[in-house]
């Protein structure tokens, strides 16, 4: 049995525990080594994999030891490791805000060796919260974006409480196949400048509401965003070219039909105006029901009420149909 020493190591300031019975060691990104010391018993209570392994017998050549315990070669990176120890030790590691845009990465690091691992109970944990802190439904939706709008127009947009970032939440979605979250988290990202990129997790920087982990993206899911945006712009042009060809925005029985007409034109202008400088066809077809457009009284009450009907079978056909504009 041979004592294992590496000027490359180096011991986890904080999981490096003098009572622990195993030597997990890790590998960095540098190509060194990160050596947690823990306990079998911790190891093995939250995961049967580990479990397994600690009753295989031992073979020649495989009892490599360190600083006087078991030694342990791990294939998974440092980041990955420390994130799932952190929550064997100390649980309050997982997010438990429910409304808390700032979903650290290491939520999905664990998630990736709870998967891996079957730790069950932090894989669970994790869907909860990601399920709980993405709206559902199209009215949850509206709901947060008028809390943002509320907030915005007050001058208290807050660091957190809205929407998580993007990015993180379409990794763990797709990892943990939290299907409900993963379209309307692409249309979110599609909403976003590339430019506005989320800095890091250090706390340093506070974001504002709509910044995202691009550099995180892979080519695939970016293609899916500007795939996505691509087809509501095709979605809004094609609403806006019926309304022209077919009237089909103006009710049969419309009492003023010359102002009516100059209300839908103003409508579309300003709808399809800042649809094209926010990407958010959800947003830009709610105008009409905003309390602040004046532009609806310019409408016959005919024509309101269908129009106001109408514009909400738009926003719930797009809802619906978020699967296949992300192509998901």
């Amino acid at each position: 049995m041979s004592e294992s020493e590496s000027s490359a190591s180096r011991n986890h300031e904080t999981l490096y525990l003098p009572a622990g019975d195993l030597v997990l060691s890790s590998t960095m990104s540098n190509g060194g080594r990160v050596l947690f010391r823990v306990h079998r018993f911790m190891l093995a209570h939250h995961s049967p994999v580990f479990a397994d392994m600690f009753l295989l017998p031992s073979t020649e050549g495989s009892n490599e030891t360190y600083d006087g315990v078991s030694l342990i070669y791990m294939p998974d990176a440092t980041e990955d490791i420390e994130a799932l120890l952190q929550i064997f030790y100390d649980p309050s590691y997982l997010p438990y805000k429910r409304n808390d845009i700032d979903l650290p990465h290491s939520t999905y690091r664990a998630l990736k060796l709870a998967v891996k691992y079957e730790v069950e109970t932090v894989r669970k944990r994790i869907v909860e919260q990601v399920k709980a802190m993405w709206p559902a439904t199209l009215d949850e939706w509206d709901a947060i974006q008028d809390l943002y709008t509320s907030k915005l127009q007050s001058g208290d947009v807050p660091a957190s409480g809205l929407l998580p970032e993007p990015v993180i939440l379409i990794l763990i979605s797709k990892y943990a196949e939290v299907s409900h979250a993963l379209p309307t988290a692409f249309y979110h990202l599609s909403r976003m400048k590339t430019s506005l990129h989320w800095i890091d997790d250090t706390g340093n920087t506070v974001p504002p509401f709509r910044f995202a982990r691009w550099n995180d993206l892979n080519r695939e899911d970016l293609w899916r965003v500007l795939k996505g945006r691509e087809m509501l712009s095709q979605y809004m042009r094609k609403s806006f070219c019926q309304w022209v060809t077919e009237s089909k925005f103006r009710h049969p029985e419309c009492t003023t039909r010359k102002l009516c007409k100059e209300a839908l034109d103003t409508m579309w202008r300003d709808m399809g105006s800042e649809f094209l400088d926010t990407h958010d066809a959800l947003n830009a077809l709610r105008l009409i029901a905003r309390p602040s457009s004046s532009n609806k009284h310019k409408f016959c009450s005919k024509c309101l009420e269908h129009n106001t009907n109408l514009l909400t079978r738009i926003r719930k056909a797009i809802w619906k149909s978020m699967a296949e504009i992300f192509e998901l």
